[in-house]
């Protein structure tokens, strides 16, 4: 049972509620009809009596006698004449009805009893009277008619029992044909049921089999149709998928990055490392050597601490603390620590409108700003100016980082935010090729969103713009 599929189970289980509750319906049926069966004969024999009751009549004159049909009969009785009209009904639906007396027998059939078992006369009373292996239903009605003054008549009605046992008996001979049809048809209808029920399920589990044998997390799990319960799984699955695809992909780009990156230090430490083991250096050209393995190493640290940073931001989106802060007083801090270093005697401005606030992560954002700033006078002019801004526009707010350095060709803009992107040998500097890949990762963990406008040899100002509370 355990190894069979879900239909089969469902199957198998609406069968046997549906066998458990035919059979206790045969019963309940069979039981009631039972009942309401011989209830009926009784009412039945009842009524049968009371109409042949009106069907009799005694005259103590032959002229007295209405003969209204010629099948109207006439009984010379004591000292008049009964008169049984047409209309009365020895025998109906197995009922069948008789004119006694205190003597015996006067008219219709008597033979259901011996002389010994003659139940005894109870007016307007069904009575349950046993003759042989015969079970009887006996309902008795007197006739009072005042001329018959020393007699007394009787209108007796019987039935079988066993009349309501055939009744019962034909209702149950119905009730195992169609029982067994009925049966198989709920079976074949709920075996059908669940597996257009379940088809969206098996869908479900063909396409991630078709993903885990084929390797592709780009596939996805197209539903037709189904419930709502069912689409939302398969929208569950998709959006898992998305995010292990999505995952994957970063991992692998970190990889190929990390090894791209360290590709040329490794080459240039190896050679130095050739090169002096191939001729005999004095020792200040070991001293060389060894500076230069040195920067290499250093370079190779920094890559590889900024891989990792950068890679748990990405990860660790979600997870990332926010609270409401005060953007402005977030930049302007960094502005005055940044003010400090003025690189290449770069001159930095900063107009700060006071009180906005954000939903963020405060050291993420001073990060975002450091390296917009460092980007600034890594790649200004020598003695030239960098300004910063931030200013509220409706419902946002704006940070604006402007130099007056080498700027971005056209061609390039586009691809300033990947990581590791240089576009020329002017603006390599000795930085990670990291720092604008961080700024825009921070910014969609902000909901923010950036921009930048840039000129060859004319400066560039970047954008972040943030949903102010």
């Amino acid at each position: 049972m355990k190894r069979c599929s879900l239909i089969t189970k469902i199957t198998l289980w609406f069968s046997t509620a549906v066998i458990i509750i035919s059979v206790a319906a045969v019963f309940v049926t069979l039981a009631v009809s039972s009942a309401v069966i011989r209830r009926g004969i009784r009412e039945n024999l009842i009524a049968t009596v009371h109409d042949n009751f009106d069907e009799i009549e005694f005259y103590l004159e032959h002229d007295e006698l209405e003969f209204d049909d010629p099948y109207d009969l006439a009984i010379n009785y004591k000292n008049g004449y009964i008169e049984v009209d047409d209309d009365f009904v020895r025998s109906v639906n197995g009922i069948e009805t008789a004119l006694y007396d205190d003597d015996g027998l006067v008219y219709g059939d008597g033979t259901h009893f011996s002389s010994e078992e003659v139940p005894e006369f109870n007016d307007k009373h069904v009575s349950i009277v046993r003759a042989g292996k015969t079970t009887y239903y006996v309902y008795d009605v007197i006739l009072n008619f005042p001329a018959l003054k020393d007699s007394r008549l009787w209108l007796r009605g019987t039935v079988s029992a066993e009349y309501s046992i055939s009744q019962v008996n034909t209702i149950t001979k119905a009730v195992l044909i169609f029982i067994p049809f009925l049966i198989l048809i709920a079976i074949i209808g709920g075996y059908l049921i669940s597996k257009r029920a379940l088809a969206p399920m098996l869908e479900i589990k063909k396409a991630a089999e078709d993903i885990e044998s084929g390797n592709d997390l780009s596939k996805r799990i197209e539903i037709e149709g189904g419930s709502s319960e069912v689409r939302s799984m398969a929208d569950s699955f998709n959006a898992m998928f998305e995010r292990l695809e999505d995952s994957f992909n970063k991992e692998q780009q970190l990889t190929s990055d990390i090894s791209h990156e360290l590709r040329t230090p490794i080459s240039v430490i190896g050679a130095q490392c050739r090169f002096s083991l191939e001729n005999e250096d004095t020792k200040e050209e070991y001293a060389e050597a060894l500076e230069l393995i040195e920067r290499q190493t250093k370079k190779m640290s920094r890559v590889i601490n900024d891989m990792l940073t950068f890679s748990r931001i990405e990860r660790g989106a979600g997870e990332i603390k926010k609270e409401k802060l005060n953007l402005s007083e977030c930049v302007s801090s960094v502005c005055e620590d940044m003010a400090l270093i003025s690189e290449k005697n770069i001159e930095l401005n900063s107009d700060i409108e006071e009180n906005i606030f954000v939903y963020g992560n405060f050291e993420l954002l001073t990060r975002l700003c450091v390296n917009l700033i460092s980007n600034a006078y890594r790649y200004g002019k020598e003695n030239g100016k960098t300004t910063v801004t931030l200013k509220k526009e409706k419902d946002k707010a704006v940070l604006s980082v402007r130099d007056n350095g080498v700027g971005i060709s056209k061609e390039d803009l586009g691809k300033i935010w990947n990581r590791f992107f240089r576009a020329d040998a002017s603006r390599s500097s000795g930085g990670t090729g990291l720092g604008l890949a961080f700024v825009k990762e921070i910014a969609e963990i902000h909901k923010a969103r950036v921009d930048v406008r840039s000129e060859k040899n004319n400066g560039s100002e970047f954008f972040v713009i943030f949903p102010v509370l």
